[in-house]
């Protein structure tokens, strides 16, 4: 008799599945306790100089946000545990063609699109809602370069993309090297 084993390959449910927006009336402990631990294991390696993240201060944003616009927060969940927490603001004050976009991936789970996964998320909300400009922020840290390198560079000629802003185009023209 003949032994046939089958390998199968598990893949991962799609992002959007494992990805829980964060309802600001009805906050689930586990989603509160799990962002703030990124949140927490994030702060530690890009900025130790900053105050450690607490879940009283992440509920109050959460439920309040900044001057009573709050951010649409969500956490991104693998193998039962929070590695990733996505936040998009919308100011309702002023500057309504503006959005923010924020990215927090759990060092230990980095390197493996899941910042590029949510960044993409978070654009898409931000074009549902109409806004035109989308603004971030990251660490110059390799990680982040890299980021913007893969995004905003042509592997091939170490030239910007065509798809390049022009207002970011003119601000790095002077970094340009020729040869």
């Amino acid at each position: 008799t003949e032994t046939v084993t089958r390998v199968t390959t598990v893949r991962p449910a799609p992002l959007v599945e494992r990805l829980r927006w964060l309802d600001p009336q009805h906050l689930d402990t586990r989603d509160v306790s799990g962002a703030v631990a990124v949140l927490e294991a994030c702060r530690q390696v890009d900025a130790p100089h900053w105050l450690p993240h607490t879940t009283a201060t992440f509920v109050t944003m959460v439920v309040h946000g900044w001057e009573g616009d709050r951010a649409d927060t969500a956490v991104l969940y693998d193998d039962g545990r929070v590695v990733g927490v996505l936040q998009v603001s919308l100011p309702s004050w002023d500057n309504r063609h503006v959005a923010q976009v924020d990215v927090y991936v759990d060092p230990a789970t980095r390197r493996r699109g899941i910042g590029r996964a949510l960044f993409a998320v978070g654009v898409e909300r931000v074009r549902a809602a109409g806004r035109t400009l989308v603004v971030t922020e990251a660490w110059e840290t390799p990680a982040a370069q890299g980021h913007f390198v893969h995004v905003y560079v042509d592997r091939a000629s170490n030239r910007p993309v065509a798809a390049l802003p022009e207002a970011l185009r003119e601000v790095l023209q002077p970094l340009l090297v020729e040869g």
